[in-house]
């Protein structure tokens, strides 16, 4: 990156569409520059940016392995530049605190999307197609159902709504490597392009959904149960998309895909309606204590951690399930 030339910069999720569309928002209001980040590589990214008019960070949930680093840079670059931090992940109050004391503009909230946020945060300066694009985000992180999402999406045609989100949501999934693309979504979204209407996303999103019914006949054959989880092996297709199939294939309240690679093992697990617990909560305290990092919402999160200590993961979270449902 130009350290020389201060801008305007949004660092985003980059793997699902209410991160694509928290920048989007940003992008709408603010102009500037699109940086495309997933968990593993969010202190290298902000390592990258040297200096700044405004820097906002949306929808990157901290764990306990990279917040103190992520406060470091933060903290560096407020003083630089107006710096946000938008998200919806669970946040321990003192780390609040802290973020607040480094400089760093605040807002957050687990009630709502992080694309909600955004979209409220920047409410007046925008116009009704933000709302919609809001919505895809709620949608996508199956946060349709709050309060403000809820009231967004009654305004709109809701199956018009979940059409545009899946197709949004396959292409990201088929294209999920490719940052450039991902980022050129942004930016049509930005400009007011419904995800039908932009370049082969209809044609990326229906290579997913073959990808995705071929893994539906892997995950039935290939599948294991414990007591309170099923869990699957891969090497094929989004993770996050094989533990929601899971949870089908064999009705147990949680499902947990893994992929190994490189000494590490990539986790994703989903939970269906009636599971009572954060499931975010538990990996990231697992994963934590396995020498890795984790976390996310109540019905779906994901985890790295030590391949080495993949059988022990699975064993503690069945152990942990059967706790939550005594």
């Amino acid at each position: 990156m130009n350290s020389k030339v201060k801008r305007v910069i949004c660092l985003s999720h980059s793997k699902d569409v209410d991160g694509l569309c928290s920048a989007a928002i940003v992008k709408m209001v603010q102009g500037g520059e699109t940086v495309l980040s997933d968990y593993n590589d969010l202190i290298e990214k902000l390592a990258e940016i040297d200096d700044v008019e405004k820097l906002y960070v949306c929808d990157l949930g901290l764990n306990h392995k990279n917040q103190d680093d992520f406060l470091r840079h933060m903290s560096r670059l407020s003083k630089k530049g107006e710096v946000e931090y938008i998200d919806h992940h669970p946040l321990a109050e003192e780390f609040k605190e802290k973020i607040e004391s480094a400089g760093v503009k605040l807002t957050h909230s687990t009630e709502e999307s992080c694309s909600i946020l955004v979209f409220k945060r920047f409410q007046h300066e925008v116009s009704k197609i933000t709302s919609m694009i809001a919505a895809f985000g709620a949608i996508g992180d199956f946060m349709d159902f709050r309060p403000i999402a809820s009231e967004i999406i009654e305004g709109f045609d809701r199956l018009f709504l979940l059409f545009e989100t899946t197709v949004l949501s396959h292409a990201i999934a088929k294209k999920n490597k490719d940052r450039d693309t991902l980022v050129e979504f942004v930016t049509r979204l930005s400009e007011g392009e419904l995800p039908h209407m932009m370049n082969k996303v209809i044609e990326y999103a229906a290579q997913h959904a073959s990808t995705v019914s071929e893994i539906m006949i892997q995950v039935q054959k290939n599948g294991k149960t414990m007591k309170n989880l099923s869990f699957i092996r891969t090497d094929q297709g989004p993770l996050g998309s094989v533990a929601s199939l899971l949870l089908g294939a064999f009705g147990l309240s949680v499902g947990i895909a893994l992929k190994s690679e490189e000494g590490f093992t990539e986790i994703s697990g989903r939970a269906t309606s009636r599971f009572q617990k954060h499931l975010g909560k538990m990996m990231a305290d697992l994963s934590s204590q396995l020498g890795g990092y984790g976390g996310g919402h109540a019905r779906a999160s994901g985890a790295r951690i030590p391949s080495t200590n993949s059988e022990k993961f699975l064993f503690l979270l069945d152990e942990g399930l059967e706790e939550t449902n005594e």
